[in-house]
């Protein structure tokens, strides 16, 4: 994201799949804007033309989301410069943490049930605001590292 960019220029994306890599349901958030697609080549042509040619993030992007997108159709890219993990910025933001999984405690936990992707983009957005403001308070004046 450029400097200055706003997080309402980020497309936040997650997708969801079975235990096989089958792609289930995709889902992304940008600014007020949704989009809830089938985890099928027609959804990823979807969800590419929702991304734009702005930047994109989620939580695990990179070992995750992108790898299992590319394998539905090899014509979604991202390219690196557009891309934020804040499963990345979660670790460098707060490297003592014990866990980095997106905080789901506002969900209802029904067994079984395939998880809402597009709560989960919301989510990695919210993770994203989260480093940003831990970052942004770390005093580095001086080197004490």
């Amino acid at each position: 994201m450029a400097v200055g960019g706003r997080i309402d220029d980020v497309t936040f994306l997650d997708v969801e799949a079975d235990r096989a890599g089958r792609v289930i349901a995709i889902g992304a958030v940008r600014g007020a804007e949704t989009l809830r697609t089938a985890g099928d080549a027609v959804g990823v042509r979807a969800l590419a033309a929702f991304c734009g040619a702005g930047p994109v993030a989620g939580h695990n992007l990179c070992a995750h989301d992108l790898p299992l997108l590319v394998a539905l159709t090899e014509s979604f890219a991202i390219a690196p410069e557009r891309g934020i993990d804040t499963l990345i910025g979660s670790f460098l933001a707060d490297p003592t943490r014990l866990s980095h999984a997106l905080d789901k405690s506002d969900a209802p936990e029904q067994r079984g049930a395939v998880p809402d992707p597009v709560a989960d983009a919301a989510r990695a957005r919210d993770r994203l605001v989260q480093c940003a403001e831990t970052l942004r308070a770390l005093d580095v004046t001086e080197a004490s590292f």
